[in-house]
């Protein structure tokens, strides 16, 4: 059974796989529907390209001290609850950050 972002694309389509996959791929199941899946790692970059990782980072943080980006918060859950934060990244149940509160 193919993992379920596969699934979701289009014939022609392209994944962006960053740091882990939803699941084993068969080379059918991109060769059927002419699908194409990309793997990043961030480490990999900081390792080989330490030099655009700085650039990245730093580019990163003025944004943020702007106010230019700004995280979505899927959740925000009291700490003594953090079992269920922690469901929620696991059933992949946040569409964005999940924050503990102190």
């Amino acid at each position: 059974d193919q993992p379920s972002a596969v699934r979701a694309l289009a014939d022609g389509g392209r994944l962006i796989a960053y740091s882990s996959g939803s699941g084993p791929l068969t080379g059918h199941d991109l060769l059927s529907g002419g699908k194409t899946v990309t793997g990043f790692q961030l480490a990999r970059v900081a390792r080989d390209q330490p030099h655009r990782y700085t650039a990245w980072r730093d580019e990163l943080w003025r944004l943020h001290a702007t106010g230019e980006l700004r995280p979505r918060i899927a959740a925000r859950i009291p700490l003594e609850d953090a079992a269920t934060a922690h469901a929620l990244l696991t059933d992949r149940a946040n569409l964005g950050k999940v924050l503990l509160i102190p």
